[in-house]
């Protein structure tokens, strides 16, 4: 059986704790150990903090995203009101500005200046 760990087998493990049974002797590996437990536990406190951290901001952005688009939907449910009052504006003022542009296409013409668009 091979564990996924740096790709070692059960004997190679039986060897290093051996190893490390002679390096630090058999007093001294429950303390290596208690330290060992205790880094990990606070690398694993401070991740759930950071994802705690990550949730809570999270929930702040949808929110905010949740009245974005609630002042759009109003924004948008209004602008058609508004739309159909300038357009009627705009229609009157493009009516008025038609006569006097075709007044002056002709003028050019006659003048021999062309106007490119």
């Amino acid at each position: 059986m091979t564990l996924l760990f740096f790709d070692l087998g059960g004997g190679e493990v039986f060897m290093i704790l051996f190893i490390v049974l002679l390096l630090f002797g058999a007093k001294k590996i429950p303390e290596f150990a208690r330290g060992l437990g205790k880094g990990i536990r606070y690398i694993k406190n401070a991740t759930d903090d950071i994802q705690r951290d990550i949730q809570n901001n999270m929930g702040d952005v949808k929110n905010d995203l949740d009245v974005n688009r609630k002042l759009y939907a109003e924004k948008r449910d209004q602008d058609p009101q508004n739309q159909s009052q300038s357009k009627s504006s705009t229609n009157e003022n493009e009516g008025s500005e038609g006569s006097e542009g075709s007044d002056r296409k002709e003028s050019d013409q006659e003048s021999g200046q062309t106007k490119s668009d």
